[in-house]
């Protein structure tokens, strides 16, 4: 099935057993029609170099498809918050944007056919690679330089802990629009994976164990409102906590209502082990969730 026919809105291009996504590709199919006419090639490009990584294995070939959805729901989110939000009203901003959006995670296809992982302890920094893929096989050459360098430059942090002081406003928007609608996403994904009776997959959970127990370390950070860091988790009880901590770090409010309205952390919290200390965060949490 070729981007362009995804991308065009053709009904016959819905998910298939070429394509198996699941609904949420039918949420980005609306929003995609429009934003196509905006992206010019870039879509047909993302798919092209993602596509080139196929094994042919459909067992593992099924996780890249999963990052081709990933990204294309990054991009629906993204052009949710650049909508909603008035400081992406001038074109540039809101192009560096979902260029950024689309071609996020472009790193993730070589890292999964090199090193069967999305760690990036156990194989490379995804931002940085996937900037370095762009500029590589200039994909963003017919851009300008200010919309091209800034997209650029949001790719290369957006996996980052903490943006670093100092970088220009204008950047420090688009990045943060960027890792809200990144991180959308991965609520959705992790959550599906971290659902009761689900086997435990590891690509996807990073690794951690099965387990009830929880490390306090995570709980004191998303306790005081804080996001908790990849390198303290152990087990999945840690992977639901560390995912309520990303609340705290959604830059903009259309960013923290489509959270709340995804019902995801309301369901993460529901599976969070009977446990004192886990009850008093939960409470709490709730609360923060219902003024947002």
């Amino acid at each position: 099935m070729s981007a362009a026919r995804v991308f065009s809105g053709d009904t016959d291009a819905a998910p298939s057993a070429e394509q198996p996504w699941n609904d949420a590709h039918e949420r980005v199919r609306e929003l995609v029609r429009e934003l196509a006419r905006e992206l010019g090639p870039h879509p047909e490009r993302f798919f092209s170099y993602a596509r080139s990584y196929d094994s042919g294995n459909a067992e593992e070939d099924r996780y890249l498809r999963l990052k081709e959805e990933h990204s294309l729901n990054v991009l629906f989110a993204a052009g949710r918050i650049a909508a909603e939000e008035p400081v992406f009203t001038p074109p540039a901003l809101r192009r560096a944007l979902l260029l950024a959006a689309l071609y996020h995670d472009l790193a993730r296809f070589p890292q999964y056919a090199r090193f069967k992982t999305f760690s990036d302890p156990r194989s490379f920094n995804h931002g940085h690679m996937a900037s370095r893929e762009i500029g590589r096989l200039n994909l963003l050459a017919d851009e300008s330089v200010a919309v091209a360098r800034m997209a650029r430059a949001a790719v290369a942090l957006h996996n980052r802990f903490s943006l670093p002081a100092g970088i220009p406003a204008d950047l420090r928007r688009v990045t943060q629009a960027l890792r809200d609608a990144d991180k959308l996403d991965i609520l959705r994904i992790m959550h599906d994976a971290l659902r009761p009776g689900i086997p435990v997959d590891a690509t996807i959970l990073l690794h951690v164990a099965d387990s009830s127990d929880f490390t306090p370390k995570i709980l004191e950070a998303v306790r005081t409102r804080r996001m908790a860091s990849y390198t303290d988790l152990k087990t999945n009880t840690d992977f639901r906590l560390l995912l309520c901590g990303w609340f705290y770090d959604l830059t903009y409010p259309a960013s923290r209502r489509m959270a709340v309205a995804s019902g995801v952390y309301t369901e993460l919290t529901a599976l969070l082990p009977d446990h004192p200390a886990l009850n008093s965060f939960a409470k709490n949490f709730h609360a923060d969730l219902e003024r947002a």
